[in-house]
């Protein structure tokens, strides 16, 4: 929104808000609009390889991502550097200068080198700490993102607030940075922000769409290949169903299907890890420890009754367009590299020109 002011809260023209915001965004040298999901990804170049056997999150009526990973992450982060600075005071700074000297002068001295080294390990020990508490509780309350088939609705839930939003608005945007970030676009939903006033809305989108991130695993940024193939994943699951998104056959066969979730798999040999310094970091900074923790709270979480009501096998859904957006079947796109990029072929994969996105 363009310095919205309670004159124009709400936008006389919503829609013609958002398609201005689109345009904005993918005029911008670090987004790129991505093909709308009326066009499918050409079924050759589709390789999914995620276990989506546990019905809890993969299901007829809607899936949900379990990125709690990305939490543990920092965490582990977090409560290495907590571990690591008191180690280097303890081993290296109090002997380099001279804090246990006192230690040949009596007790006193010793007691003074004692506080002021425990002075220094606590401030880093009571953030991590905290820092560790905080994720607990963002793992057990923060909330999620659900993408509810039947009803043909993206619901989110952060905090205390609930939104719901039509599928069938959706704009698809990458974010280049330091990774490929998936952007799901959508109109703002003015009407499910009625406790906010115009300056909360203005500061909170800064004149951008709803953006929603749709990772489902860690690997989901590391390419743009790859974050495009998740988008897809999400897109046939919309249209089509649990059906569409399962496995390669390839990929089953070559043992390569993984659940995916926040979490990076590591598959290395036991001698392997033994000679790898990043594991012995991860050891360092508890990781074990704090991936259970961080586990055990994620699956604690409680989703709204507004949104497992929705969600239910017996919804009544009487008031929602729940028909699937149906994607064209003489289009396809196809990623031919940095190179080339996005380009959209027939049927038979032969480009053709034209196509707007």
């Amino acid at each position: 929104m363009n310095d919205t002011t309670e004159d124009t809260f709400p936008p006389a023209d919503p829609k013609a808000e958002f398609e201005r915001q689109c345009r904005e965004l993918n005029e911008r040298r670090d987004f790129v609009a991505l093909p709308g999901i009326r066009f499918a990804m050409h079924p050759d170049d589709l390789w999914f390889c995620d276990d989506v056997s546990d019905e809890r999150y993969f299901n007829e009526r809607f899936i949900e991502p379990r990125m709690e990973g990305d939490t543990a992450f920092l965490a582990r982060l977090v409560v290495g550097w907590g571990i690591v600075f008191p180690l280097v005071g303890v081993l290296i700074l109090a002997p380099l200068f001279g804090e246990y000297e006192g230690i040949k002068n009596g007790v006193q001295r010793d007691i003074t080198d004692m506080f002021w080294l425990l002075l220094w390990c606590t401030p880093f020990f009571l953030g991590s700490w905290l820092f560790l508490w905080l994720a607990s509780g963002a793992g057990n309350k923060g909330g999620g993102v659900r993408f509810n088939r039947r009803a043909q609705l993206v619901h989110v839930a952060f905090n205390d607030e609930v939104i719901h939003l039509r599928w069938r608005d959706v704009r698809p945007f990458m974010e280049l940075g330091s990774h490929y970030g998936i952007r799901l676009c959508f109109p703002i939903p003015y009407d499910q922000h009625a406790g906010r006033d115009a300056l909360w809305l203005t500061r909170t989108y800064r004149g951008r769409p709803y953006e929603l991130r749709a990772a489902f695993d860690t690997i989901d940024s590391a390419t743009f290949g790859r974050a495009l193939e998740r988008i897809e994943f999400i897109r046939r699951y919309m249209e089509h169903g649990l059906e569409a998104i399962q496995p390669h056959p390839e990929a089953v066969a070559a043992g390569r299907v993984r659940k995916p979730s926040g979490f990076v798999a590591d598959d290395r040999s036991r001698l392997r890890k033994a000679f790898s310094l990043g594991h012995w970091a991860y050891m360092l900074a508890l990781g074990p420890w704090v991936d259970r923790w961080i586990q055990r709270k994620a699956d604690a979480y409680q989703w709204p009754e507004e949104i497992e009501r929705l969600c239910a096998p017996d919804a009544d859904l009487s008031g929602y367009d729940t028909t699937p957006v149906k994607s064209r079947t003489d289009v396809y796109y196809v990623y031919r590299g940095m190179d080339q990029g996005i380009v959209f072929v027939d049927a038979n994969g032969k480009p053709v020109h034209g196509v707007r996105r």
